[in-house]
């Protein structure tokens, strides 16, 4: 990615806010993701109004608390 760059803006879910967190310390929680408040359809799945994207912004969801975990962000930012 010579000669570019990226703003990658990560946790604006509301899910983020969720008490139900508490202090990180969960390895397996990726693991339990179908029970993630993350997940597509999910209330807490939506962004935070202040935080919406904007009309054809570029958006790849996320389903565990960690956008890392799956490489299609790696990939879309390669290909950009």
């Amino acid at each position: 990615m010579s000669g570019t760059s990226a703003l990658v803006l990560i946790d604006l879910q509301k899910a983020i806010d969720d008490p139900g967190w508490g202090v990180r310390n969960n390895p397996f929680a990726e693991a339990r993701g179908g029970n993630s408040k993350y997940r597509t359809g999910q209330p807490l799945h939506d962004f935070k109004p202040e935080t919406a994207p904007l009309s054809g912004e570029a958006v790849l969801g996320k389903a565990t608390c960690n956008a890392f975990a799956r490489p299609g962000l790696r990939t879309f930012l390669y290909a950009a």
